[in-house]
């Protein structure tokens, strides 16, 4: 195949004509500005979207750590154990002040007797009454106390009968190697029951 020569000049001039490089260089270099351009936008778009994001994490664990209860919060079930053991207590402590209260009473009506009691022994006359003896006054004074002392045949002391504020009655022997100091006080113990 042969080739005319001025026919290929001819068609090599038209392209040379349409292909203007020059043309085709500006529009590289618009569409890679272009393109950078779009590159920045969509990384300030990142940047942006990725701040949100952070924000939005912050807001996120700020609103689970309020819905958390707090350590220092009991539970419902532990608050209701807590109002449980408070009301125990508070039944506890009533019934021990109203204790302390009718104790309390009936040791002031014991000594409005003893007063009494002694006032009328202030009043007596023994020199007056039938002869009484200083063992026989001795004796009412220790039964108007409280206390009823029980002797042998030989004079000496087996027990002694201890009312108590309460009213109820103990019965006291003295202990084989007991003092008589610390069996008195064990009497006025049991007297103060």
């Amino acid at each position: 195949m042969s080739y005319d020569m001025g026919e290929v000049k001819r068609e090599l001039q038209r392209l040379r004509d349409e292909l203007d490089p020059k043309e085709d260089y500006l529009s590289i270099v618009a569409a890679e500005k272009k393109m950078e351009e779009r590159a920045k936008e969509r990384k300030m778009e990142l940047e942006e979207a990725y701040n949100n994001l952070k924000a939005l994490s912050r807001i996120r664990d700020a609103a689970r750590a309020s819905a958390k209860r707090p350590p220092t919060v009991p539970s419902a079930e532990g608050h209701a154990e807590n109002l449980h053991r408070l009301d125990a207590a508070q039944i506890a402590l009533q019934k021990a002040v109203s204790d302390t209260q009718s104790t309390l009473t009936s040791r002031e009506d014991r000594l409005a007797k003893l007063k009494e009691e002694a006032r009328e022994l202030e009043l007596a006359d023994p020199a007056g009454e039938a002869e009484l003896t200083g063992t026989i006054l001795r004796l009412q004074l220790i039964k108007s106390l409280g206390f009823s002392p029980t002797v042998d045949s030989k004079g000496r002391l087996e027990k002694v009968l201890v009312r108590g504020t309460s009213g109820e009655i103990y019965i006291a022997k003295q202990e084989r190697g007991e003092r008589d100091v610390e069996f008195s006080e064990r009497l006025w113990t049991l007297a103060s029951k």
